[in-house]
């Protein structure tokens, strides 16, 4: 039944506000009121949990204003004290049958027709939606963002239900609220474990709600519990959703903008002249199966994607148009072009391909494997299988007769009757091993098989688990740093530089080689600088800090849970963070007194304080050992790395940054300007390290831009060095020199005059 139809007045309520007043029946008026014109004529009730005194009396005001109120006295229900707001949202939720019911508070006020709108998003998703978000602001707002009308983002971005509808039913079945939180986070609880059943919620934040939090004495003591629930809340979901510093809010203006991996539009299955469906290239492809009865919220979506010949039960079985395929017949449930797919984050249970990944090239694949991981829920797998390119150069290198040398060339290069049916990219154990672990899957079993008769063809077979929930960038320096893998020399890092483009091209689901004619970048006539760098001005100043920091987190994104850490040098500790799925333990010398990074002068919480070269901790007893940014203050680097070796398992990870060039700091602790690429070449192997990365953190020209920012800051601390002319000279150096120098770095890069080197390299 479609809610939104006019309903008469005395119909069975479709919304039940549960809601724990705090004796402010005025405020309670007020919002009740605004119910009335946000519902129209849907039929809502509201049960009240009222504490205070004379509760009947104005039990009785309320309902002779408002009928469909219902109240219930605290005292009558609950001990003496304030019970806690999961356990109060939990005596409400049993009092009501309606199908839609919101945890609602007396300070807020509905706009007119906000809970039509929010019921409106519900209705576009029904039979996958089972809660929607409300777009709220704070009348007294601690920060802008909550002075406009949003909605909020818990942990890894998911939608939070600050104010908004519920399903009733569902939330039920779930158990309700849970009574680990005393205040604060049982509502993003909940929006999770909605989420984990296999439904949606939806954003809505052109309804809008007001939301006058005064902060009175209860609230107060609330805030108190803050620190314990939030705790709660991160150790029981952070396995599944990816931590978040800060909460992130969601507009109306960009409610349907991603830059990269921008969300599919509610558009059908379209019909194909063989009668057969296909899912639309900017369709929400969850959406689509949904309308053509593939797909039930709830369940299990197991994806088999370009099929062929083979239905598998069980799974919702994707391929190409039949008239895109020259020989075979295809048993697909459903057609789509699967680099064009957009399903949601964490909705696929497992993803399958047989035979299929080798038709992507490097940057296509990594991007897949990239939204495969977005897409799966934590526990997912993935299965994919290809030829091998071992096996079969095995079998081209054997005496086998040419004929079957001939076949395995053909296994690897496709059958080639289509222009889509060609072999990109080859494949075997190790590449599956390292690119798949890297990409922070887990529970790997790669296996290698080859046919016991002739032609002998030879397979690779990769299952994966995703373990965790990862962010959307840390996933792409990953594959970043995959991508500089496939590079034969330094001299090619410009081409390194083409692949990463490519790669956020693909991932914003526009192409990555442009249509034969068009240019991938229009040139103007007259034009003579190159383009600009259009990253923010911050990133661009920054960028070794930053890209130092990126390239940290994507380590620490690969390392198991419990692995154990030696940060050597950590000073203030700025990566403990990262590593907080970890046994991690820092060390410094601690004699330093000086300004360190942040601007402070404190060290952070040092676990081990020695010199670097004698640091108290036995052999072997560290899985990863990083320190950057401190040889350079070392007196003997060279003893510094044996140490860390020392410190390091077999098998274990070092990491090490260091500059090339730098100015003086720290001081009278700066004994060397910077290590070249040809100094960890030079002691790391000796010491037992295989080196598995030596990459440049830019080029000559993007270190030229960080020191044209020098100048704009010393004009800043000198101005008399401006001449007059501290304004102009601000510009040019500060902005116009560093854009124009950044944007020749993205084209030209020079390793000669890199600001340092990041190094990772594994233990024998």
């Amino acid at each position: 039944m479609n809610i939104l139809q006019q309903t008469a007045p005395d119909a069975s309520p479709v919304i039940s506000l549960l809601l724990p007043t705090k004796d402010r029946h005025e405020m309670l008026v007020r919002m009740l009121a605004s119910m009335e014109k946000a519902a129209g004529r849907i039929p809502w009730e509201a049960r009240v949990l009222y504490a205070g005194e004379d509760v009947a009396q104005k039990a009785a005001a309320l309902r002779q204003r408002f009928p469909q109120v219902q109240v219930y006295d605290q005292e009558e229900h609950f001990s003496p004290g304030r019970p806690s707001w999961p356990s109060m949202m939990q005596f409400l939720l049993r009092q009501t049958d309606a199908p839609w019911f919101m945890y609602a508070s007396d300070d807020i006020v509905f706009a007119p027709d906000a809970v039509l709108l929010a019921l409106k998003a519900l209705q576009d998703r029904q039979g996958l939606a089972a809660g929607v978000a409300m777009g709220y602001r704070n009348v007294h707002a601690a920060q802008p963002e909550w002075e406009q009308y949003g909605v909020d983002l818990t942990l890894g971005d998911q939608v939070l239900v600050n104010y908004g509808l519920l399903s009733t039913p569902l939330v039920k079945s779930l158990g309700g609220f849970s009574d680990a939180y005393r205040f604060y986070c049982a509502d993003g609880d909940i929006c999770l474990r909605i989420l984990q059943a296999g439904y949606e919620i939806v954003a809505c934040p052109e309804a809008h709600v007001l939301h006058d939090n005064v902060l009175d004495v209860s609230k107060q003591n609330n805030n108190n519990l803050a620190e314990q629930d939030i705790a709660a809340y991160r150790a029981a979901w952070t396995g599944s959703y990816y931590d978040v510093q800060r909460v992130k809010r969601l507009f109306a203006a960009d409610a349907d903008s991603e830059p990269l991996m921008p969300r599919g539009r509610a558009l059908a299955p379209e019909q194909q002249t063989d009668g057969s469906l296909l899912i639309p290239a900017e369709s929400d492809a969850l959406w689509a199966l949904h309308q053509a009865g593939l797909y039930r919220a709830g369940t299990p979506l197991r994806l088999h994607l370009g099929c062929g010949e083979t239905h598998l039960e069980g799974y919702v079985n994707i391929d190409y148009p039949q008239d895109r395929h020259a020989v075979m017949r295809t048993k697909a449930d459903i057609c789509a072009e699967i680099k064009q797919l957009r399903f949601p984050d964490n909705s696929v249970d497992e993803i399958r391909l047989h035979h299929v990944f080798e038709h992507f090239n490097r940057v296509e694949a990594l991007g897949l494997l990239v939204r495969w991981h977005r897409w799966l829920r934590t526990g997912g797998v993935l299965h994919i299988e290809t030829p091998d390119l071992e096996g079969s150069a095995r079998t081209v290198l054997s005496d086998v007769p040419l004929k079957e040398k001939t076949a395995a060339v053909r296994h690897l290069a496709g059958d080639q009757t289509e222009t889509w049916a060609y072999h990109i990219d080859h494949w075997f154990p190790q590449r599956f091993q390292t690119t798949l672990s890297h990409l922070g899957y887990g529970e790997l079993r790669i296996t290698a098989d080859r046919w016991k008769k002739p032609p002998y063809l030879a397979n690779v077979t990769a299952v994966a688990v995703k373990q965790a929930d990862i962010p959307l960038e840390k996933l792409l320096q990953a594959a970043d740093e995959l991508l500089w893998l496939s590079t034969v020399a330094p001299a090619e890092i410009p081409t390194y530089e083409v692949w990463k483009k490519q790669l956020r091209e693909f991932m914003a689901y526009r192409p990555v080689h442009p249509a034969a004619g068009q240019p991938a970048q229009q040139q103007t006539a007259g034009t003579v600088l190159p383009p600009l760098c259009a990253a923010p001005l911050k990133d661009i100043h920054d960028f070794n800090q930053r890209g130092r920091d990126r390239w940290m987190a994507a380590k620490a994104a690969a390392v198991p849970d419990g692995a154990r850490v030696l940060d050597v040098g950590a000073g203030t500790c700025p990566y403990r963070p990262l590593f907080s799925h970890c046994r991690y333990v820092a060390h410094d010398f601690k004699e330093y007194q000086g300004e360190k990074l942040g601007g402070g002068t404190d060290y952070g919480d040092i676990d081990l304080v020695g010199d670097i070269t004698a640091i108290p901790a036995p052999d072997a007893s560290f899985d990863v050992v990083l320190c950057t940014e401190v040889l350079e203050h070392v007196p003997d680097p060279a003893a510094a790395l044996r140490e860390m070796v020392r410190l390091l398992r077999p098998g274990g990870r070092l990491l090490l940054t260091a500059p090339l060039g730098s100015g003086l700091h720290q001081e009278p602790f700066h004994y060397y300007g910077g290590f070249t690429r040809h100094f960890y070449e030079k002691f790391l192997p000796p010491l037992g390290i295989r080196i598995t990365e030596l990459r440049p953190n830019g080029g000559f020209f993007r270190h030229l831009a960080q020191e044209c920012a020098r100048v704009s800051w010393l004009l800043d601390k000198k101005p008399e060095f401006a001449d007059g002319r501290a304004e102009e000279l601000r510009a040019f150096f500060g902005e116009m020199l560093p854009r124009y120098l950044a944007g020749m770095d993205d084209r030209y890069m020079l390793e000669d005059f890199t600001v340092g080197y990041f190094v990772e390299g594994v233990k024998a």
